[in-house]
């Protein structure tokens, strides 16, 4: 979907541009164009050369090294196409091995990557757990309590971003990031409120992983309900905007800039934690806790972290949440252990 395919292209165009000033500065290659690179027999080897200095000389991980040979394989993948296309000499002197080396160097990074994880002991530096994610939710709805007129619809701001990441698995970012009263986010009778992803052109995932209905927690409804009321919002409004134009959501570096900015106001450590940080600080709670394996599968739905479509696209009253009712159980129940009320206790 459009969405997703601006997304993908602009990291693919970044990272063939860091590859090609690679070629151009370490490797003394005269680079004019896409496709001499791209469609070069000699494309594999040199692209080895490449990661071996990602990670000998630069000291990237694994793990990003092999994003940025995903984006060098799709980007030869079409490249050969094109070529292939057009006929000629050039369509003649391709050579399709090229492109099954460059996958298997892909593979081959990506177990070096699950190794290097599975060795790396050191907590990150910008890393909470799920408890301390709970508890900076906790600080801001305290501060909230405590917060002047002038400073309380920020603060209501904090706390329904914080409850709505916190009290529920946390989902993909641009879902999140692009909540709108009346669209994705409807009102459920007095006060409840309900995700809908029904409609193809909601969010991205809604093609992919088929439509979903999923009633909220009544902590995150009444945040939501608290801070609508003080800013004011309608339906069409999104919940999470720039500036004054609530009829705008936020760019993707604006989401992860704000949610940034929260956790590191809030929490105990000054911790900037980002949506992607966020969703791995669940889903290793999930993994170490005593969880079953449907509330792991429930869990994977929720996140959108299945890799295949669901096996129909059309939707039953209920079944959605049924779904996924056992992740929101399992995150609702730990969520509401931390509480302003139990803390000060």
């Amino acid at each position: 979907s459009g969405p997703c395919a601006d997304v993908t292209s602009s990291n693919d165009r970044c990272n063939a541009l860091r590859f090609m000033g690679y070629l151009q500065q370490q490797r003394r290659v005269e680079v004019k164009s896409v496709f001499p690179i791209f469609a070069s027999p000699r494309l594999a080897p040199a692209v080895q050369r490449y990661a071996e200095n990602l990670v000998e000389e630069r000291g990237l991980k694994y793990g990003t090294v092999a994003g940025y040979l995903l984006s060098i394989t799709s980007i030869a993948r079409w490249a050969h196409g094109v070529v292939r296309k057009s006929g000629g000499e050039a369509a003649a002197r391709l050579d399709s091995s090229v492109l099954d080396a460059l996958d298997s160097l892909h593979r081959q990074c990506k177990a070096q990557a699950r190794k290097q994880d599975a060795f790396d002991t050191d907590t990150p530096a910008n890393w909470l757990t799920w408890a301390e994610c709970q508890a900076t939710r906790v600080i801001a709805v305290t501060r909230c309590l405590q917060a002047d007129s002038e400073a309380s619809l920020d603060m209501l701001h904090d706390v329904c971003l914080l409850t709505l990441l916190t009290y529920q698995p946390p989902d993909r970012v641009g879902l999140m990031r692009s909540l709108q009263l009346g669209g994705s986010l409807k009102r459920v009778g007095s006060g409840g409120f309900r995700l809908d992803i029904t409609a193809p052109t909601a969010h991205k995932t809604a093609v992919v992983f088929g439509p979903t209905r999923t009633t909220l927690p009544t902590a995150i409804c009444e945040s939501i309900t608290s801070y609508t009321n003080a800013a004011q919002l309608q339906d069409g409004h999104y919940l999470f905007y720039a500036g004054t134009d609530a009829s705008k959501p936020l760019e993707p570096y604006a989401w992860t800039r704000l949610v940034k900015g929260c956790f590191q106001r809030h929490s105990t450590r000054a911790v900037p934690l980002a949506p992607k940080e966020l969703r791995a600080s669940f889903t290793t709670w999930l993994k170490d806790g005593d969880h079953s394996d449907a509330t792991l599968k429930a869990a994977a739905k929720a996140m959108r972290h299945s890799t295949k479509m669901q096996a129909s696209r059309s939707y039953h009253k209920g079944q959605h949440d049924k779904t996924i009712a056992a992740a929101m159980r399992v995150a609702e129940q730990f969520a509401s252990r931390f509480s302003a009320t139990a803390s000060s206790k």
